[in-house]
């Protein structure tokens, strides 16, 4: 299996190449279950937009739940909201 190494800052990740069509490949990556990632996301997210005035975090889809609520923690926010593609 091919790899793809992800730095972000100090941080370095090795995501496995996979299919997604018979032409295209892409590297696999996730960021449910991965805390020192998304707490260092979200530390360096909230340096650069600390001083926006807003009312709500958004987010699309299931696998930003980790990010959107460190970043609710860091801007004392009750509440984020996760856009769903269908709701069943």
């Amino acid at each position: 299996m091919d790899y793809y190494t992800l730095k972000i800052g100090h941080i370095a990740r090795r995501l496995p190449i996979v299919s997604i069509s018979p032409k295209i490949k892409i590297a696999s990556f996730n960021l449910l279950g991965d805390r020192e990632l998304v707490e260092y996301i979200a530390q360096n997210i909230y340096k650069k937009i600390k001083r926006l005035d807003f009312d709500y975090l958004v987010g699309p889809e299931v696998k930003v739940v980790p990010l959107l609520h460190e970043l609710s923690k860091l801007f004392a926010k009750q509440r984020y909201v996760i856009c769903r593609k269908n709701i069943h």
